[in-house]
């Protein structure tokens, strides 16, 4: 779909879906004029599940927004609507996949973009499908090795405290908090650490054994 908005115009797209497991839209919003335009609502959806990309992120992921002030624009500058990390991290293990989360704030979900020329885009994640979770898949295994490999995760702008658990192919993993602070959009905070592995999947489940009752695990696994 594509609509153009003159001056002091507003078009705002509504999406709706009936049983489709996945749905992808593309809408367009021209804004050409002063003052002009455009709302998305539910258009556009963070992945809370992204993929490894060496030295990138996963595709989708990382969308941005042009904007121009008429049609007769041969350039359109385009602008980054989201925030991001980048994890540089050495050792000598393979890391299987990292996961980005919070208590309370919102990283990924269905979101609404509303953006105008000559002005910043502005995100917000709708609260009934907010996940407050991103998880890096690194396939078979990303080796580590002494130069830092870059690890990749795109979420929604937010402020406040974040955490990392991040897991090798042998089942150990180490949890950190990063430090409190503002994650705006257009903004990829760098973090390094060299990985070694504070606890053990394997270990977890024997402690669960030997309590003999329920017990829940720090973190979210699979084995």
């Amino acid at each position: 779909k594509k609509v153009i908005v003159e001056k002091n115009g507003v078009i705002e797209w509504v999406t709706g879906s009936f049983g489709s497991r996945i749905s992808m839209l593309y809408p367009m919003s021209i804004l050409n004029g002063e003052n002009a335009k455009t709302e998305f609502t539910v258009g556009l959806t963070i992945p809370d599940v992204q993929n490894y990309v060496p030295g990138s992120f996963d595709k989708g992921s990382y969308p941005m927004i042009g904007v121009t002030e008429n049609v007769k624009e041969v350039v359109i500058e385009t602008k980054n609507i989201i925030s991001s990390v980048q994890f540089d991290i050495t050792g000598e293990k393979a890391i299987s996949k990292i996961e980005l989360f919070s208590e309370d704030l919102a990283l990924a979900g269905a979101a609404q973009v509303v953006a105008a020329y000559g002005q910043n885009p502005v995100v917000s994640v709708n609260g009934e499908t907010a996940v407050n979770k991103v998880v890096l898949l690194c396939g078979d295994g990303v080796q580590l090795g002494q130069e830092p490999v870059e690890f990749h995760i795109a979420f929604a702008p937010c402020a406040g405290s974040l955490s990392v658990n991040i897991y090798d192919t042998e089942g150990g993993y180490v949890t950190k908090n990063l430090p409190v602070r503002e994650y705006q959009r257009n903004e990829r905070v760098r973090y390094t650490t060299n990985y070694v592995p504070e606890r053990s999947v394997v270990d977890d489940l024997k402690t669960a054994f030997e309590k003999g009752g329920e017990y829940k695990l720090p973190v979210d696994v699979t084995v």
